[in-house]
């Protein structure tokens, strides 16, 4: 038995195709709360199937479940993206796990060498992020993603809120 490198998968992203209209559902059916969201941004140094592409326009929410993030994005123009690779324009669906990585070349080098097809890697907030496509094995992708300290904190904080929160609010744009 060949030993598998290990990361710590945390997040559970969905794509949808009304952010807000997700962010309601959850909350309404699983208590999912408060979401944190932006809305119309685009990543730096974006990269499909390794070439240089235009950029994917997205919105994005985050939320906890105990321990685990539930991250709902939705993708806005029609651009070549892991999220339309899965998911055409009104199609929506469990799209990815995602782990923050310690070193993320090592962990992006690893997926690959394991024969993993690299959809697309970009930067937001210049960190590094991609998408592995995982779907024939896992019936979704993996994503990795290496935060800097002002995220990690942020995140922590979300879901700290989340912890003893108390139904108010549900909904917070950043």
């Amino acid at each position: 038995m060949t030993a598998q490198k290990k990361y710590q998968f945390f997040q559970s992203c969905w794509v949808v195709d009304d952010l807000h209209s997700a962010m309601r559902d959850w909350h309404k059916t699983a208590g999912v709360g408060p979401f944190y969201y932006v809305e119309n941004q685009v990543a730096d140094n974006y990269r499909y199937l390794g070439r240089p592409a235009e950029t994917a326009v997205f919105s994005a929410a985050f939320a906890y479940l105990g321990d685990t993030q539930i991250e709902l994005i939705v993708q806005h123009n029609d651009v070549a993206s892991a999220y339309r690779v899965s998911y055409p324009k009104g199609a929506v669906g469990h799209h990815h796990l995602g782990a923050d990585v310690d070193d993320y070349n090592q962990a992006l080098e690893h997926y690959k060498s394991k024969g993993y097809s690299l959809i697309h890697e970009a930067t937001y907030n210049g960190q590094p992020f991609c998408y592995l496509d995982t779907r024939a094995e896992l019936g979704f992708m993996i994503e990795l993603f290496s935060w800097n300290a002002a995220s990690k904190e942020f995140m922590k904080m979300v879901r700290d809120i989340s912890q003893n929160w108390d139904g108010r609010d549900p909904y917070r744009a950043l």
